[in-house]
């Protein structure tokens, strides 16, 4: 409906804002993430396998994301869906947050994960400063049910009285979702290193002078990747 439509312009202008009021954050080791984290209410949703700190060296921060709209609710080719439908926002991590072979061994999704974590963080305490965290939720959920893509769902909970109903920015009343999406800059990695038939896993049994030709193809990680 045309006042829906409305709710959800408004509510995204409020959120792009509010994204551009997390702070950024200096370097950090994965020590110094994880210390961050503890006892926090927000978790970093890393993927699987983990990383582990005695063995990883390369560095976590937080810089501003490029933010647009994305998929058939920007193109307008959305169908309506009875339980609700969702709205795709994009924030692309910017280009001097990785380095050149950062596509090797889970080390981008593993800086994405941190960089979403961070994100969620700072919403949840600008959501209560707003005072619409008793309706307004946040949630982690895999995009298109892919376990190596963790996403914000930000949704209306559905309220128990009147008191919320009149906010705004509560958007219950229009079955919408807005899935927050953290993807990688365009070309930051070369593509010909993310072919079907590139391993781009590497195992600690492996023999690190083995020609990476030689060894297994990791189609699925490396489609993963590309496709972010």
């Amino acid at each position: 409906s045309l006042v829906g439509s409305e709710m959800c312009i408004r509510d995204r202008h409020k959120l792009y804002d509010m994204i551009q009021q997390v702070p950024e954050s200096e370097e950090q080791s994965l020590i110094e993430v994880q210390s961050f984290f503890k006892n926090k209410i927000v978790a970093v949703p890393f993927v699987d396998p983990k990383p582990n700190a005695q063995n990883t060296n390369y560095k976590f921060k937080y810089l501003k994301p490029d933010v647009s709209l994305v998929g058939s609710f920007a193109l307008k080719t959305g169908i309506h869906q009875p339980q609700g439908s969702s709205i795709d926002i994009l924030l692309t991590m910017p280009t001097e947050l990785f380095s050149k072979k950062d596509f090797l061994n889970f080390r981008c999704l593993h800086k994405r994960s941190v960089y979403l974590g961070w994100l969620t963080h700072h919403l949840s305490i600008l959501f209560q400063k707003e005072k619409i965290d008793t309706f307004l939720k946040l949630e982690y959920e895999y995009f298109n049910n892919d376990t190596l893509l963790p996403i914000l769902k930000i949704f209306c909970e559905n309220p128990s009285n009147n008191t919320t109903t009149d906010n705004d920015y509560n958007f219950y009343k229009t079955k919408f979702s807005i899935n927050l999406i953290i993807g990688f800059p365009e070309k930051v990695f070369e593509s010909k290193k993310l072919l079907p038939h590139k391993n781009c896993i590497r195992v600690a049994q492996d023999d690190p002078k083995a020609d990476p030709s030689t060894l297994s193809a990791t189609p699925l990680y490396n489609f993963s990747v590309l496709s972010s």
